[in-house]
């Protein structure tokens, strides 16, 4: 399918736009009562809402080129009429794959606006979705994440909030990729 942007420019200014969404999302919140599966994309979705409506679109439009390599992932459910379809950390990295945009830790060096993704080790339910958290770089320190925009449990609920990965912890190896995604201007 190949590259979403037309030059390394225009891939920078995607980030920078995502970037800059994601840090207003800090601090927004979503109450225990909210469901994923059923609920519009919300602030906690944090690279997926940042991205905004370009990406919606985009994403939109690669399902309609190939449902089957999307209801594989999901179902036959698993369509943009989906309320989760936009959210779905699966989707989100098989259209990064598609297009060439996302690189396995290791195989790229990270840039702030990147979204990252980790694969949290903690019990994950019924569901058990593997990888599990999509965030946004907020910091690099040479190769590697320091800091993250991502949404984390609260007591009542979900809050987006600032992650510090400090260099070889658990945390810092919950990080498996970075990917870019198509951002409105």
């Amino acid at each position: 399918m190949g590259k979403s942007f037309t030059s390394n420019k225009e891939q920078a200014s995607s980030r920078l736009r995502l970037l800059q969404q994601a840090r207003k999302l800090l601090g927004a919140h979503v109450g225990p009562d909210w469901d994923w599966r059923q609920g519009d994309l919300t602030a906690i979705d944090v690279a997926a809402f940042s991205a905004g409506a370009r990406f919606q679109a985009e994403l939109k439009s690669d399902f309609a080129r190939d449902p089957a390599s999307y209801r594989k992932l999901g179902g036959v459910a698993n369509t943009p009429d989906a309320p989760y379809f936009f959210r779905r950390y699966s989707n989100l990295i098989h259209f990064m794959r598609r297009r060439d945009c996302f690189y396995p830790r290791g195989s790229a060096v990270p840039s702030p606006g990147m979204v990252m993704v980790l694969d949290w080790p903690e019990e994950r339910g019924r569901f058990n979705f593997s990888p599990d958290r999509i965030g946004v770089v907020l910091e690099v320190d040479g190769e590697r994440v320091s800091k993250g925009i991502l949404a984390l449990p609260a007591p009542a609920g979900w809050v987006v909030a600032e992650v510090h990965l400090l260099a070889n912890s658990p945390s810092d190896r919950l990080v498996i990729g970075y990917g870019d995604l198509p951002c409105d201007t």
